[in-house]
């Protein structure tokens, strides 16, 4: 699976289905925070524990032609 964050916040601004995979929504992230102008994680706010994460493609891909230069595997965690 590949994932990439959109800039949509709100599903309802959501037009179109993907023709590969779907959107994910509801994530938080701990510890850092998603910063929409840079499209990468940023340190936290002050005071702010979690924040929420804007909507995510999730896109099947075949492992051999997932290309992960530049990326960070990271967890997801449910609670």
């Amino acid at each position: 699976m590949y994932t990439e964050v959109t800039k949509t916040t709100d599903p309802k601004d959501v037009t179109k289905r993907l023709d590969q995979g779907t959107y994910v929504q509801g994530l938080y992230i701990e510890g850092a925070r998603w910063n929409m102008d840079k499209d990468c994680l940023d340190v936290q706010k002050p005071k702010e524990l979690v924040d929420l994460m804007p909507l995510i493609e999730v896109i099947p891909i075949e492992a051999n032609k997932l290309k992960l230069r530049g990326t960070i595997k990271t967890p997801v965690y449910v609670t």
